[in-house]
């Protein structure tokens, strides 16, 4: 198999060229490597979208591996990036805004939608980092046909009755309503680790 896909991947690398690095490891020889990814069976493939990489980040592929079905998804990948950027410069968000004034109206008394809240500062450096990735969740929920999930984020800076409603002490906080009729001590506290597999 990893014969048959070798020239296809060649290929890929010339075509992504200043796009994506696309590169290839010998399990065979670089065991530590291939241990701490996982790898059980050979071509394993994996890409690593930008910014921090560890195995954590590392996007597993179970796709076609010819050269066409490759390129699609790496494209799909690039668009979605720019949708993600475009987000957060404030064009066609896919995160509803909630404030102290709508956030009864729109999550407290939406019995049909899950929702997933964060709770921000816009001056924290973990929440900008985080942003990115709420915009990822909040698109994505879209495409899920059978599963009605709003996402929504609260700005504890201006709206301070909800910071304090919800004991908002550190930042980000997030907080998942599940569907039905909801209450404020009912709402899951999320602590794990902030990346978009965790949060789905």
């Amino acid at each position: 198999h990893c014969k048959a896909m070798a020239g296809d991947w060649e290929k890929l690398a010339k075509t992504m060229q200043g796009k994506a690095k696309i590169g290839k490891i010998d399990a065979t020889v670089h065991t530590s490597i291939t241990n701490s990814f996982g790898v059980q069976s050979y071509p394993t493939l994996k890409f690593f979208p930008k910014g921090k990489k560890d195995a954590s980040s590392a996007v597993a592929y179970d796709s076609g591996r010819d050269f066409a079905t490759l390129q699609k998804f790496l494209q799909e990948r690039f668009d979605k990036a720019e949708k993600v950027k475009a987000a957060q410069d404030g064009k066609d968000s896919f995160v509803e805004v909630l404030t102290d004034k709508n956030f009864d109206e729109n999550v407290m008394k939406d019995k049909d939608n899950l929702w997933a809240v964060k709770f921000y500062a816009p001056w924290c450096g973990h929440c900008k980092k985080v942003a990115p990735i709420w915009e990822e969740l909040a698109m994505d929920m879209r495409d899920y046909a059978d599963v009605d999930v709003k996402v929504g984020k609260v700005d504890v800076t201006v709206e301070k009755e909800l910071g304090e409603r919800f004991d908002v002490k550190g930042y980000p906080q997030f907080r998942f309503f599940p569907a039905g009729k909801k209450f404020d001590n009912k709402a899951e506290k999320f602590d794990g680790v902030r990346q978009l597999s965790n949060f789905k």
